[in-house]
C-alpha cells in the first residue's frame, strides 16, 4: 500500500534496496526531501538507496537554450550539493553517481549506501 506521500506502511530499516527511477525529476523540492527522508528511514544497515534527479551537472547550455525557448520545462531541477549533505545527515554514503539519457537532457543517477547502525 502507499499513499502518493510517503513509505509510511514500511517499517524503518526494514528494505535492503529502495529505489526511485524517473519520478523526482517531476516532483516540486519539497515532494522530494520528503520521499529522500523516507528512503532514509526505510533502508536498512548495509542497503543501497537509488535515485535519479536533475542536478546542475545535467543542465549543460543546449538543455538551458531549449528549456528557456520552451518557456519552461517539466523537469525540476535540484542541487547536488543539498542532496549530498542531506543523505550524509541521514548517515547514508554516496557510493557513486552517473548520468542517464532522458527526453529533452539527462538525469543524475546518486546511489548511497547505509553504513551506520539504525
Amino acid at each position: 500500500p502507499c499513499d502518493g506521500h510517503t513509505l509510511a506502511p514500511t517499517p524503518s530499516a526494514s528494505v535492503q534496496l529502495v529505489h526511485a527511477n524517473k519520478v523526482f525529476v517531476y516532483l516540486p523540492f519539497a515532494a522530494v526531501a520528503g520521499y529522500l527522508n523516507e528512503m532514509a528511514r526505510v533502508v536498512r544497515p548495509g542497503g543501497t538507496v537509488a535515485f535519479d534527479v536533475v542536478t546542475e551537472g545535467c543542465l549543460d547550455d543546449c538543455t538551458v537554450d531549449s528549456w528557456v525557448a520552451a518557456r519552461g520545462s517539466i523537469y525540476q531541477p535540484i542541487p547536488r550539493p543539498w542532496v549530498l549533505n542531506y543523505m550524509a545527515a541521514k548517515e547514508l554514503t554516496l557510493r557513486g553517481s552517473w548520468f542517464v539519457p532522458m527526453t529533452g537532457g539527462r538525469t543524475e543517477l546518486l546511489v548511497f549506501r547505509q553504513d551506520a547502525p539504525s
